[in-house]
């Protein structure tokens, strides 16, 4: 009971629950590619009865196993048993994207799937004298709607 209790009192999380899209260029020309600049609501919740500060990390955008842009989330503190929201910017292209992928089906159909990982490290501090390290792992997937230059189906792990 001890060690559920301990393992309950150090945790946190992160998540993308909101994302815009600022701009968005698609072409399924040959070769297909895309550029789009979003922007990113991070938040990071903080279970812990202590606050939780953490480094600066990046959240890497995948299209298909391929790394398509990053989005660098700077270093901070989430008070106890709360949650920090942070707007992060980010700019995605096709330029590592081979000419051999679904890319051209996926712009053509109007929604393209995209990927997202990060993982902030850090300490929560108990008490003001127990420090530990932790982390907050996020791993996100979403859709973004060519048509209506927006992001849908936001799903994180």
């Amino acid at each position: 009971m001890v060690d559920q209790q301990r393992k309950t009192e150090m945790e946190s999380d992160a998540r993308v629950p909101s994302i815009t899209v600022e701009d968005l260029r698609a072409a399924a020309t040959d070769p297909p590619s895309f550029n789009i600049k979003l922007n990113a609501q991070v938040a990071v919740k903080n279970t812990n009865f202590g606050h939780f500060k953490f480094e600066n990390t990046t959240i890497s955008f995948e299209y298909g196993g391929v790394g398509v842009g990053d989005a660098l989330v700077a270093r901070g503190r989430s008070k106890a048993r709360s949650t920090k929201k942070m707007n992060v910017a980010v700019e995605l292209n096709s330029n590592n994207i081979p000419n051999n992928s679904s890319l051209q089906s996926e712009i053509e159909s109007g929604y393209l799937a995209l990927t997202c990982h990060s993982k902030l490290s850090g300490k929560v501090q108990l008490m003001k004298l127990i420090k530990k390290k932790k982390s907050a792992e996020m791993r996100c997937a979403m859709v973004v709607n060519l048509v209506t230059k927006a992001v849908q189906d936001i799903k994180c792990q």
